[in-house]
């Protein structure tokens, strides 16, 4: 599936939209594939080994970050662990610096 831009208006803070087909890959391609592209900042891709979209991140030093949605697993254990309570169609991110 191509790339799609679509340009808004003057006024609008966001300039640009962009829908793309995520390709399912490891984090080693997805390394890959930001360098291929010249991404600098962040990509996103579908992690195939863990099955769940990721943002792979360039940090300030020169090494990568990796972001992803906690599963509802997680988020409950969190919960259990923290006290805190999630609320229908809160969406949590997990930050995983290795």
């Amino acid at each position: 599936m191509p790339e799609v831009e679509v340009e808004l208006e003057e006024e609008s803070i966001i300039v640009r939209r962009k829908k793309f087909a995520l390709v399912p890959m490891n984090e080693a391609e997805a390394i890959e594939q930001m360098k291929l592209l010249g991404h600098d900042n962040f990509f996103i891709f579908f992690d195939a080994d863990a099955n769940r979209m990721k943002v792979l991140y360039r940090r300030w030093n020169g090494t990568y970050g990796l972001m992803s949605r906690r599963s509802v697993e997680e988020r409950l254990m969190a919960d259990m662990s923290t006290g805190l309570a999630i609320l229908p169609g809160q969406f949590y991110w997990s930050i995983m610096d290795e």
